[in-house]
């Protein structure tokens, strides 16, 4: 199962995937990306795309 997890706090979201870490041990963290900034301006989200 393909999973995107979104969040504007990067230590929850990493805590999200430590979490699930421990329920999917084979869990692959496929892309974690920085806020989005256009002109300067930040969305404040962090994202990771996860498979398990």
């Amino acid at each position: 199962m393909k999973k995107t997890l979104y969040d504007r706090d990067e230590l929850k979201l990493i805590e999200r995937l430590c979490d699930l870490r421990e329920t999917y041990p084979n869990m692959k963290v496929m892309l974690g990306e920085r806020p989005l900034v256009l002109g300067g301006i930040s969305d404040g989200v962090y994202s990771a795309e996860v498979e398990y």
